[in-house]
């Protein structure tokens, strides 16, 4: 296991768009994200719902010149930390889902 140092830095390689680190996160973090979303939504969420939530945790870690990267403390492991973000994203996604579907009711 990584220390936690190793970490924030792996952040902010992130952060800088650094290739390496990318390719790193992919390998390591992404199958523990799409694993933590499926658990949480359940294991008939689709596909394209995973893909959409992946892609769009990596768009929101680059935002403002990946400033919540840069603000990563360290106080866990970033694939955990991602995780815990792309879950709160994909709750928030159905419950938005779940008001649009009700107003089309």
């Amino acid at each position: 296991m990584a220390s936690l140092p190793e970490e924030r830095a792996w952040a902010r390689a992130l952060a800088v768009r650094d290739e390496a680190a990318w390719e790193r996160f992919a390998k390591e973090a992404l199958p523990l994200v799409r694993a933590a979303v499926r658990r949480d939504l359940g294991a008939e969420t689709l596909r394209t719902d995973l893909d959409r939530i992946v892609q769009d945790l990596s768009l929101r870690l680059l935002e403002d010149s990946g400033r919540r990267l840069m603000a990563f403390r360290g106080e866990c492991r970033l694939t955990t930390w991602a995780a815990a973000i792309a879950v709160r994203m994909a709750r928030a996604m159905q419950a938005s889902e779940r008001v649009r579907a009700e107003r089309l009711a």
